[in-house]
């Protein structure tokens, strides 16, 4: 009987662990799947839209700049006929035309001189910056820093603010202003 006892005794025991230990296998399996879990990546989130004013900074600061890049090529010329409508908005192109057909003595002053540049020879024009002070979807407002290879002399230093439209085969210059008063669309209305 002794032996039953002991025998019931140690299956009671046995079964008392065995049964603890599935709990505890159990808790362990679960925190282990929380924890793949938990390293497992979230679904990446959908792509923001972007943001339109954001894009027209960039695409805006990179008009202005490519126009600088262009300087160099001495076929580039933004006043002729042939180009003008890749630099300015169409209003702008036919104040051009206007000004072109209407010029005393075959010159008008919006023609004597490059706008871009502001001068009649871009030789030696380095641009030291550009930065866009305003954008939305269809305009923005440039400034573009450069000197004619004399950084820090005033007398070469040059800012003009281009005002910038979105058309629709991209942007446009609409109009160059500087901060001593001159505007490229003024004058071509002179």
């Amino acid at each position: 009987m002794r032996r039953m006892m002991i025998a019931g005794v140690l299956a009671a025991g046995l079964a008392a662990c065995g049964g603890a230990e599935e709990p505890a296998a159990e808790a362990h399996q679960g925190e282990a799947e929380a924890a793949v879990a938990e390293a497992k990546p979230a679904a990446d989130p959908a792509p923001a839209a972007p943001d339109p004013a954001e894009t027209a900074r960039e695409e805006a600061e990179a008009f202005v700049r490519d126009l600088y890049v262009r300087m160099e090529d001495d076929a580039f010329a933004p006043l002729a006929e042939s180009m003008d409508q890749t630099v300015f908005t169409a209003e702008v192109v036919r104040m051009l035309d206007r000004a072109r057909d209407g010029a005393d003595g075959g010159v008008h002053p919006a023609l004597e001189a490059d706008p871009v540049c502001l001068c009649q020879d871009p030789y030696g024009l380095t641009l030291r910056d550009v930065s866009v002070t305003e954008a939305t979807a269809d305009r923005a407002a440039v400034r573009a820093r450069f000197d004619f290879g004399k950084e820090g002399d005033a007398e070469s230093a040059r800012a003009p603010l281009f005002i910038l439209r979105r058309e629709a085969d991209g942007w446009r210059v609409d109009d160059i202003r500087t901060d001593e008063g001159f505007s490229f669309r003024r004058t071509l209305a002179e």
